[in-house]
């Protein structure tokens, strides 16, 4: 976590205040980005997570008022082969437990990154 601190903040230095970031964890990074955000003093203008989820072992008042404030996008393709269907349901309730209603979207592919999901998120940040 103070890794990701010192890299964000030497980032945002060299950048004009008003950039927006999106933040983008996948697979096993979802989680890991869920808790340095929730613990940050970074917040960005859009939290996606790809293939994976956000981690159920943070403070949920804490894990709330993240989901509550940051536009959470959640991405899958529908053949991952790591994540069913109940898996991918159970996260989106997940996070309209927090208070979140998080943007879904789905690809025709498997666990694995995609180029026109990626263009499409770009066009909208």
């Amino acid at each position: 976590m103070a890794y990701l601190n010192q890299l964000t903040e030497s980032l945002l230095a060299q950048v004009s205040a008003d950039v927006r970031v999106t933040v983008l964890g996948f697979s096993q990074g979802s989680a890991t980005v869920g808790r340095w955000l929730v613990q940050a003093r970074f917040r960005p203008a859009r939290l996606v997570l790809w293939a994976g989820a956000f981690p159920p072992d943070v403070d949920f008042s804490v894990a709330s008022y993240l989901a509550r404030r940051v536009p959470i996008t959640l991405v899958c393709g529908t053949h991952d082969q790591y994540i069913s269907e109940a898996d991918f349901a159970a996260q989106q309730d997940f996070l309209h437990g927090l208070g979140c209603t998080p943007t879904v979207l789905r690809f025709d592919g498997g666990h694995e990154l995609n180029a026109n999901v990626l263009r499409q998120l770009h066009a909208e940040a």
